[in-house]
């Protein structure tokens, strides 16, 4: 028994849901149940096409809430136990996507997070997503068997599948923030909960212009600094923070403060091209770390 939950906003989810219902319905006796949160969509024709879609459980609200919110109003409104989320601007990799996740999730020993990873297609680059496209290719489209060595670094939300008792035990913070995996890596690292990495990709679509990225990862960065700095669990499994606890002592971190500035525009023009930086992107955030009072 199984409830697909997927949160949406502005975007189409027909060829995903289509693919979906296939799978499901090419195991036998298989009970599922798939759920749309329109989370404050304003695309008046994506709106009436998802609402002809069939097959489905649909609630639409005017309020944008947040994916991390959504997916909580999704996992109290599943019938079944077995939840599995995914994002809406996602594909299945292969026409095997449900079918492996419920044969692993039946092994399981115990409570587990199982996180299937992604992919990106090469004709989803362009000029204006380069820095997020080569970001998502070089540290988000990971093997299992290297996931799996360092399990809470490569937490992907956007394809996992999770108990509904457990889930709803983490208490998630609804804050709408980008960049919750880390906290979400957190929360089941505290609570010990047992993360699998499997090679059961979804081909991520929405790739974001590279500088909606670049403001999404400043914003991501400063809330982690704000509200996860102390928190011992993700300073070992998140390199930013823990790069910058390793160097905050006087008078490093002030020399550090005091560079940003300097660097900035060159810093910049490394990541900002068509094959970008991912160094220079990474130290444009440590430092911009060391700027933040």
């Amino acid at each position: 028994m199984l409830s697909i939950l997927i949160p949406t906003y502005n975007y189409d989810i027909t060829k995903l849901i289509t693919e979906l219902h296939q799978q499901c319905r090419d195991i036998p006796h298989l009970k599922y149940e798939i759920i749309v949160y329109e989370d404050g969509t304003t695309n008046r024709a994506i709106l009436d096409l998802h609402k002809n879609l069939t097959g489905i459980k649909y609630y639409y609200y005017t309020k944008n809430i947040g994916r991390t919110a959504a997916r909580n109003f999704l996992a109290h409104k599943a019938v079944f136990n077995t939840l599995l989320f995914l994002d809406a601007d996602t594909l299945p990799r292969t026409k095997t996507l449900i079918k492996k996740y419920i044969t692993i999730s039946q092994k399981a020993n115990q409570p587990s997070a199982i996180f299937g990873g992604c992919s990106y297609k090469a004709d989803s680059y362009s000029k204006d997503n380069s820095l997020r496209y080569y970001y998502g290719k070089k540290r988000e489209e990971n093997s299992a068997v290297k996931r799996n060595k360092n399990p809470y670094t490569y937490v992907f939300s956007g394809n996992f599948i999770i108990e509904k008792k457990l889930f709803l035990s983490l208490k998630i913070p609804l804050t709408n923030i980008y960049g919750m995996d880390n906290y979400f890596s957190y929360l089941l690292k505290k609570n010990n909960v047992e993360i699998i990495h499997i090679d059961n990709e979804i081909i991520h679509l929405g790739i974001e212009s590279n500088i909606d990225f670049f403001n999404k990862s400043l914003t991501s960065a400063k809330y982690r600094k704000e509200n996860m700095l102390e928190c011992y669990e993700i300073i070992t499994s998140n390199s930013l923070l823990k790069t910058y606890n390793q160097l905050n002592f006087f008078p490093l971190n002030i020399l550090l403060k005091g560079s940003f500035k300097l660097l900035d525009n060159t810093l910049k023009k490394l990541f900002f091209k068509p094959v970008p930086s991912l160094r220079a992107f990474d130290l444009y955030r440590l430092l911009y770390l060391f700027n933040l009072n």
